[in-house]
C-alpha cells in the first residue's frame, strides 16, 4: 500500500516536471541559444551599417563640386 502511495506520488512530480520543462530553459542549450541571438544580432547591425554607410556615400557624392580657378 506504501509503495503505491510513492509510485503515485513519484509518478505525478514526473508528470508535472515534464508539463513544466520548456527546452529554452535547458541550461545545455542556453549557449546555444545566446550564440544564435548574437548572431542575428550582429547581422542586423551589419545589415543597417551596410545600409547607412551606402546612404551616406550617395549623399556625398551628390553634393556639388566646388570648382576654384586661382
Amino acid at each position: 500500500m506504501l509503495g503505491i502511495a510513492y509510485l503515485e506520488y513519484y509518478l505525478s512530480m514526473y508528470v508535472r516536471a515534464f508539463r513544466t520543462n520548456h527546452p529554452e530553459d535547458d541550461p545545455y542549450l542556453r549557449p546555444w541559444k545566446v550564440a544564435k541571438d548574437a548572431t542575428w544580432l550582429s547581422l542586423l547591425v551589419g545589415a543597417y551599417l551596410q545600409y547607412y554607410f551606402v546612404q551616406v556615400s550617395t549623399q556625398i557624392a551628390s553634393l556639388p563640386t566646388l570648382s576654384v580657378m586661382v
